[in-house]
């Protein structure tokens, strides 16, 4: 049976097309210096790694590795790509996290 390495290559082209296009994991870490509100949850001060997929509406709060909060969020555009992991809040409740490099942001719901 011969291979046929181009069919074989353009399917692999596919591939990483349709997973590039459909599931883009953000990940950031912050440090919260205070208690913080996020959708419904509250945040005790501390280091968390966000994690958050663009085919999804949620964000996953880590800390010492255990899921600690889950909260649901949409996606926005940013007009440029985030210098740094940022936390947008108003007062003491979270309202979006943008991701560094990246121009998906996520709005809190």
């Amino acid at each position: 049976m011969k291979i046929r390495y181009f069919e074989v290559l353009f399917v692999l082209f596919l591939v990483g097309i349709v997973s590039a296009a459909f599931g883009r994991t953000n990940v950031a870490t912050l440090t919260f210096q205070k208690t913080v509100h996020i959708g419904g949850n509250i945040l005790n001060p501390g280091t968390y790694n966000i994690r958050g997929d663009e085919s999804s509406n949620k964000l996953e709060f880590e800390k010492d590795g255990k899921v600690v909060a889950q909260v649901a969020c949409h996606w926005m555009q940013l007009d440029t790509r985030s210098p740094a992991d940022e936390v947008i809040m108003n007062n003491d409740a979270v309202q979006q996290i943008r991701f560094e490099g990246r121009t998906a942001a996520a709005q809190i719901d």
